[in-house]
């Protein structure tokens, strides 16, 4: 949170949310520090005081309201004064930029798909085979590579495909779309089948989670790349135009993207990017601690093992001392009693294993799945700090390069100019005189112009990634509802058959009690 957001917050929470008036602190500050009339030449600590005096004349003026009538005349508020609260209150400032909130329709080009958007796609995958490489010095290399087979229905594609062709593709669709949360594919290095085969059921999921994508991304399928990869039988062709695609800059420029409208709507709002900051704090810090989750579930389970093995132990020392016996009849009963000792460790052990298999299947699992998409959160994140780093840095640079020519310029020659240029009605001179800002927007037309679609950039990125993380959010929520409630389901039948087994247990022994008696 930067300086001018902490003092926002100081002042909603010190005067709007405490129902004092926002005329009469403006009209306050205008008296006691007229030279600080905009919020960024403010600190925290003078801010802070002077709201206290406010406050503190405040609470003496409300025992006395006919005095303070009388002294101060606040009945009669110039409305026309500068509000140093409401002009800042609702203003969003991206490092030292402050931007107005905004709304705006953006022309790009209309969709157009080269597989059918209604048409849902179903793929066959074979396990991998090794074959040798094709090329020129295929020959003579006899290089092995390993393939996956894929045949598309219905449309009967079938191709062969590495997995480093996959990861390629993924990498092309993120370039493509990086407002768009796109799976993993941590597959990709992988070149030998002996490496794959430990990993197999994982890598074919990983394949299957990412060909999905052509039915929930529908978008996917205007990109020719994305028909290639099911398409395209001459496998370097492939390998050629995937690695072009991944030189090409990511797609951030809204023009070049495709909507079923033909058009883009972005929004900046001061409520929008406060939500897009709280959202943007929180994927690392849940990567650490989802870490740190599931190292401790591992331990938990190492150390049930290693239990298992101790209570292993002990059951064999049992069944050595039944057999060290005297077998006369004064100690059966007693070797009765020691089985049952170790009919009890037996029981133990059986539900230490049951319940570490739960947890590796079932929660790890939930665990493990939330980790990957809060990965995927980072990745998002990283492409909107990327766009925003440009835009910021560009921004600076122009404004530096404006400031500049009016501070090298004589500025009335200037403004005449201007004028001239845009066919302005005298009664702009003074205007442009006095406001810099104003005086800007006419510099640098084209330069301005660039940096306002790098602005459009920036605020569509904030927009789909809080759009992205409420989907994932709730993908997740089912996520976490299916598996949980399946461990659930699992420990309730374990419980109710290990009952049981005690049940048993403890009939036995008051079976061999009463014979003992």
């Amino acid at each position: 949170m930067n300086n001018i957001e902490i003092l926002q917050k100081l002042l909603i929470e010190e005067i709007i949310n405490k129902q004092y008036s926002q005329e009469e602190f403006e009209q306050y500050v205008q008296v006691q520090a007229p030279d600080k009339d905009d919020l960024s030449k403010w600190n925290y600590e003078d801010l802070k005081l002077c709201i206290e005096n406010f406050q503190s004349s405040k609470n003496t003026s409300k025992q006395t309201p006919k005095q303070e009538e009388e002294i101060y005349g606040f009945q009669n508020i110039d409305e026309k004064l500068y509000s140093v609260i409401v002009s800042n209150q609702h203003k969003i400032y991206i490092d030292n930029i402050s931007l107005d909130p905004y709304e705006k329709v953006i022309k790009c080009q209309q969709e157009k798909y080269l597989i059918e958007k209604d048409v849902e796609l179903q793929f066959q995958i074979s396990h991998p085979q090794e074959v040798r490489d094709s090329g020129l010095w295929s020959f003579i290399t006899q290089k092995q590579i390993v393939v996956f087979s894929i045949q598309t229905f219905p449309m009967q594609y079938k191709v062969s495909r590495t997995l480093q062709e996959f990861d390629d593709l993924r990498n092309v669709i993120c370039q493509y779309f990086p407002e768009k949360i796109i799976p993993r594919f941590p597959y990709g290095e992988l070149t030998k089948l002996e490496e794959m085969q430990p990993m197999m059921d994982n890598i074919i999921l990983s394949i299957k989670n990412l060909l999905l994508l052509y039915n929930q991304i529908p978008l996917i399928r205007t990109i020719q790349p994305c028909l290639w990869f099911i398409k395209e039988e001459n496998q370097q062709l492939l390998q050629k135009k995937l690695k072009e695609e991944l030189y090409k800059e990511k797609r951030y420029k809204l023009q070049q993207k495709q909507t079923k409208t033909g058009d883009i709507k972005v929004s900046l709002s001061f409520d929008g990017y406060k939500k897009f900051l709280d959202q943007s704090t929180y994927p690392k810090t849940a990567i650490n601690l989802l870490n740190q989750i599931i190292c401790n579930m591992n331990e938990f389970c190492a150390y049930q093992k290693k239990s298992q093995e101790f209570l292993g132990n002990a059951t064999q020392c049992l069944m050595e001392l039944t057999n060290t016996l005297p077998k006369y009849p004064e100690q059966i009963s007693l070797i009765e009693y020691i089985n049952l000792v170790n009919d009890h460790f037996n029981q133990i052990t059986q539900e230490i294993n049951d319940s570490c298999t739960l947890l590796d299947k079932n929660l790890k699992l939930t665990f493990a799945k939330l980790l990957r998409s809060h990965k995927s959160f980072v990745r998002l994140h990283q492409n909107v700090y990327d766009i925003r780093s440009k835009f910021v840095q560009d921004y600076n640079i122009l404004n530096k390069k404006k400031d500049d020519l009016i501070r090298n310029s004589d500025l009335k020659t200037l403004i005449q100019k201007i004028m001239q240029q845009n066919k302005l009605d005298q009664s702009e001179n003074d205007k442009l005189l006095t406001d810099s800002e104003y005086l800007k927007g006419f510099l640098h037309v084209q330069e301005t112009q660039q940096n306002q679609q790098l602005q459009d950039q920036l605020v569509y990125m904030l927009q789909e990634f809080s759009c992205a993380l409420d989907e994932q959010f709730r993908v997740d929520k089912l996520k976490v509802v299916s598996n949980f409630g399946g461990f659930l389901s699992s420990k309730q039948k374990l419980c109710q058959k290990y009952c049981e087994q005690w049940n048993d247990l403890v009939n036995k022994y008051e079976m061999l009690k009463e014979k003992s008696n």
